[in-house]
C-alpha cells in the first residue's frame, strides 16, 4: 500500500516529498524486516525519491545531503538483494549523475 502511494506521488502527482514520506513509511513497516524481499524495493523507492527531490531544490547543502542519503539507500538496496537489477541500475544511475563514473561502471 505504502509503495503504491509513493509510486503514485512520484510518477503522476510529482509530489516528491510526500512520496519520500510514503517510501520511508514502507521501509519502517514490519513487512520490510531485514529478510523481507520488499526491503530492497523500499530502499530503492526512498533513494529514488531523494534523487527526484534534488532536482527541485536550489540549496546546495540540502542537495548534497539528499544525494548522500540516496546513495546510502541504493547501496542498502543492493546489499539487501544483490540479484535485484533495479538496485544495480539506480545505483549506477546515481553514480553517473553525480559524475562518479568509475563507481558507476563497477
Amino acid at each position: 500500500m505504502c509503495m503504491c502511494a509513493a509510486r503514485m506521488c512520484y510518477e503522476r502527482l510529482h509530489l516528491y516529498q510526500e512520496g519520500c514520506w510514503w517510501s520511508e513509511r514502507a521501509l519502517r513497516k514490519d513487512d520490510a524486516s531485514p529478510d523481507h524481499p520488499l526491503r530492497a524495493r523500499s530502499n530503492i523507492y526512498v533513494g529514488l525519491g531523494h534523487t527526484l527531490r534534488v532536482k527541485t531544490l536550489d540549496d546546495h547543502d540540502i542537495r548534497r545531503s539528499l544525494q548522500s542519503s540516496a546513495e546510502r539507500h541504493f547501496l542498502e538496496a543492493q546489499k539487501s538483494d544483490a540479484e535485484d537489477h533495479l538496485a544495480q541500475y539506480y545505483l549506477a544511475f546515481h553514480f553517473a549523475s553525480t559524475r562518479e563514473t568509475a563507481k558507476a561502471i563497477t
